[in-house]
């Protein structure tokens, strides 16, 4: 499924997080070194936010989701076979500037836009494994569930001006 940023979204994702309930995941987006600092950073922050907010959309608790932008600051670094094989780099290879723009240029610079197309990423990692759900309740007006309020918590404003 694709988002509306142009990502693809492992289906399993949603089928992963129902089928383990306790855990909290932070969803890391990251770019490549093209753009300004501040540019990447916010463009990274909004895919991450984009993979979050489909996973609500999917009924998954926002409290469980932590979406992080990294920007260009972390570059891709090649740990699988199967990377290595598909992109002909060698497992341990940094994709930083230094080692991307060293890359043999041809007419369409192939190796620099795989390079660049790692880095342009979003995963996720396990933060816990201990997440319990806030009790829902029925809705009074019966529309829906709500969390539980604690007992003695008071809903009603309280003024705090002394000048009434």
């Amino acid at each position: 499924e694709f988002l509306k940023n142009g990502y693809l979204l492992n289906p399993k994702l949603v089928e992963t997080l129902n089928l383990n309930p306790t855990i909290t995941i932070e969803l890391s987006s990251n770019t490549d070194y093209r753009g300004s600092d501040a540019y990447n950073q916010d463009l990274s922050q909004k895919r991450a936010q984009s993979v979050v907010d489909y996973l609500i959309a999917h009924e998954i608790d926002p409290e469980r989701l932590v979406a992080k932008g990294y920007g260009e600051s972390n570059p891709k670094v090649i740990v699988s076979k199967t990377d290595e094989d598909v992109f002909g780099f060698k497992i341990g290879t940094k994709l930083d500037p230094k080692f991307i723009d060293a890359l043999p240029k041809d007419a369409e610079n192939t190796k620099q836009e795989k390079a660049h197309q790692m880095n342009r990423r979003t995963e996720m990692k396990v933060l816990r494994k201990d997440f319990v759900p806030k009790p829902k309740a029925v809705n009074p007006e019966g529309n829906g569930t709500s969390p539980i309020q604690p007992e003695g918590n008071n809903t009603q404003p309280t003024n705090t001006n002394s000048h009434n």
